[in-house]
């Protein structure tokens, strides 16, 4: 079955609109905080997050990117080894389905501190983000909190292996009543005609800010 069966795409956004809220039934009105989920959303908030205006900012990564422009909370994570291949120095994601992540305390704890709207925001395909997105739309709630998710779906040249890995989160996203905005990387030598593959992710990164934008703007 085609990924577009699941979520439909406005044009480049997936929305399933319903959104928890407080146990009034009123959404909750505390702060927006935003949680960027493994490599790729920390580099394109540690670039980009100063322009945002959120609450907070938390990367849940290996490490705080170089050169990082807004202040944030780190909670450390790092993907089991057995995901990987060694060669030399160097690792690659192996071309096999993730494992499950039970999500860690830590991070459940450092979750539920929060008050009020938090985003997460992911790169789907490789190992982090895609691990933690998946822990976290199946594992965590929490009734006094409005969830949003935000992930972007792999060009087709990243490889078979990254899509299909980001395939199985839109199928779970499918089941689940969350508020979700998805933007699939491939539609935008669709819409701007080839580019650079520097240029394509570039883009790539101003839908998300663009959204994410958004999202801490809007009531």
């Amino acid at each position: 079955m085609n990924r577009r069966d699941f979520i439909k795409t406005i044009p480049l956004l997936a929305v399933a609109p319903l959104a928890l809220t407080d146990l009034d039934g009123n959404p909750n009105p505390s702060g927006k905080h935003l949680i960027a989920l493994g490599t790729a959303a920390s580099l394109i908030i540690s670039r980009y997050g100063a322009e945002l205006s959120f609450d907070s900012v938390t990367l849940i990564n290996d490490r705080i990117p170089e050169g990082t422009e807004v202040a944030a909370d780190l909670i450390p994570f790092f993907p089991s080894e057995s995901v990987f291949n060694r060669l030399g120095e160097h690792r690659f994601l192996k071309r096999e389905k993730l494992p499950e992540l039970e999500l860690p305390a830590e991070i459940r704890n450092y979750l539920n501190s929060k008050s009020g709207e938090l985003v997460f925001v992911a790169g789907l395909g490789r190992a982090s983000g895609t691990m933690l997105f998946k822990a976290i739309v199946q594992q965590y709630t929490n009734p006094l909190q409005q969830l949003r998710f935000v992930a972007t779906i792999p060009f087709y040249f990243e490889g078979s292996h990254l899509t299909d890995n980001a395939d199985q989160i839109v199928k779970l996203l499918a089941n689940q009543s969350l508020e979700t905005s998805l933007f699939y990387l491939q539609d935008i030598g669709k819409i701007y005609g080839n580019l650079s593959i520097r240029s394509a992710f570039e883009k790539g990164d101003e839908w998300v800010v663009g959204e994410l934008n958004r999202i801490s703007l809007s009531n």
